[in-house]
């Protein structure tokens, strides 16, 4: 069987989880690939190269390989500056591909970056294009925080050209795709909507006493928040919500709030003045009178963040 070619130009399944800009993309690709080889379909991804450490070419899973393309210096990069890497990132993935005597089956690229790349490779090799966006750039601006980084114009583009030319767009939510349709007149026959799945081997029910004890929340009634931090996931909406039912009484004195993660490159953008976004909402918590209920772990693993949602 001809392996799909999976296209994941920022957003690599080999990544640390938590930091920066890796997150749920990154472990939506790892997860679909695993899940795919297990079912005995093969899958090459095909990811930016971000350090100079490591091979060319990683086995992901018994039928999946993920290879790292040079295009630009090996090390991370703003994601505002990728955009001048795409062409050498397609022209790396394009050289890759001539290894492959029998090439791919079909593409599938995730997010409007690797989505560039995909309108290339589906025309240089008359593939069917399968296409996930993760976020949409209208949407973003649409409810886009106060003070938070507007998507450009330029995304916005590349992203109508993606819904114009895929031949399957894969939303995963009906929103998402009621989005697509209303921001970006997408085709409703060419849409289809695949809900992410949760990993009920780590995602488990689980005693959660020692970690209260660690965290200082022993007999508290606690929220858990997970995400990168920028104003656009809302954690100041959840700090703000916290105080209100503090101040009500809720759990009789006893709440607390626990927000996993750091800061992203926009977080870090958006507060600049501030020291960034995890130091705003510090001194929110603080101005809110609540900042000794609210616990801020910084970026954690998936085990990590399985105990912590135990909680």
């Amino acid at each position: 069987m001809r392996p799909l070619a999976i296209v994941s130009l920022h957003a690599s399944p080999l990544a640390a989880l938590g930091a920066g800009e890796n997150g749920g993309m990154n472990v939506y690709v790892r997860a679909v690939c695993e899940e795919l080889s297990r079912r005995g379909i093969p899958t090459e991804v095909f990811t930016r190269r971000a350090s100079p450490d490591g091979p060319e070419r990683v086995r992901l899973h018994q039928d999946s390989w993920v290879t790292q393309v040079e295009a630009g210096e090996p090390r991370p990069v703003d994601k505002g500056r990728l955009l001048d890497l795409l062409p050498a990132f397609t022209d790396g993935v394009l050289r890759q591909a001539r290894y492959v005597p029998d090439g791919y089956s079909l593409i599938h690229s995730h997010y409007w970056l690797s989505g560039w790349t995909a309108v290339r490779l589906a025309a240089e090799w008359d593939l069917p294009w399968f296409h996930t966006a993760h976020t949409l750039a209208r949407v973003k601006n649409e409810r886009a925080a106060s003070g938070a980084v507007l998507e450009p114009d330029h995304r916005i583009a590349v992203e109508q050209a993606v819904v114009r030319e895929a031949d399957r767009l894969i939303a995963s939510s009906v929103s998402e795709a009621e989005d697509l349709v209303r921001l970006y007149a997408a085709d409703r026959r060419r849409l289809a909507v695949v809900p992410p799945g949760v990993d009920l081997r780590i995602f488990t029910p689980r005693p959660a006493d020692a970690l209260r004890r660690r965290l200082g929340l022993e007999g508290m009634r606690t929220i858990v928040f997970a995400g990168r931090l920028e104003r656009l996931k809302g954690a100041e909406i959840v700090l703000r919500a916290t105080a209100i039912l503090a101040a009500q009484g809720v759990g009789s004195g006893r709440l607390a709030l626990v927000l996993a993660g750091e800061d992203s490159q926009n977080g870090m953008l958006e507060s600049s003045a501030l020291g960034g976004e995890r130091a705003r909402l510090e001194a929110l918590a603080r101005d809110l009178s609540i900042a000794d209920r609210v616990r801020f772990t910084g970026a954690v693993d998936q085990r990590t963040l399985a105990g912590l949602l135990a909680l």
